[in-house]
């Protein structure tokens, strides 16, 4: 066995090491996408939720507005005449004004929430933001790994980025290199 049979070492060796790569390779692919499904499944869950949350606020402040308007119309019955003490007109005053400004307060709501509601597409940034938080609350590990992922991948899009830059400078250094020596590119 001559040099012949070295070489043959060396390519089984770079063979086997270039197949454990690519498995290896392959492995984080089948994880990320693991990864990537359930961290969708569990936004759209997340998402869904605040829609359902959404709506159930909303009901529940239309059947506040209800009930404070039924009660304004109670107190406004009730008013004082004209020969009531001017305490008691005060009283009703006060608690006339209290009960406007919590159904202003509760209309201010209702229209917030109606807002959001409108702007809530699945897509829609507000929306998406609530679910995120909610997810990162719920399935912290899994906000944890989805963030390793999304930074590893960052970090070989950067790293990529910079290897073409770098073969692109490297290109034209040899270009320039070639030109002031008046030697012909190869």
């Amino acid at each position: 066995m001559g040099n012949g049979g070295r070489m043959e070492k060396n390519d089984i060796i770079k063979s086997k090491t270039l197949s454990e790569n690519i498995q290896k390779e392959d492995d984080k692919l089948e994880s990320s996408l693991s990864l990537e499904q359930s961290y969708q499944e569990a936004m759209a869950l997340s998402i869904q939720s605040k829609h359902d949350q959404v709506a159930r606020i909303e009901d529940r402040l239309e059947d506040s507005i209800e009930r404070q308007q039924g009660q304004l119309q109670s107190l406004l019955s009730k008013q004082p005449g004209t020969f009531t003490m001017p305490k008691a007109k005060r009283d009703w005053q006060t608690k006339r004004a209290s009960k406007l400004a919590q159904l202003q307060k509760l209309h201010g709501r209702l229209n917030i929430v109606r807002d959001i509601k409108e702007n809530m597409g699945v897509k829609s940034p507000k929306i998406e933001e609530l679910a995120t938080r909610k997810l990162r609350i719920d399935s912290p590990e899994l906000a944890s790994s989805w963030d390793l992922m999304r930074e590893s991948v960052r970090r070989k899009q950067a790293e990529d980025v910079k290897k073409r830059k770098e073969r692109s400078l490297a290109i034209k250094v040899k270009k320039s290199r070639s030109q002031l020596l008046n030697i012909p590119n190869t």
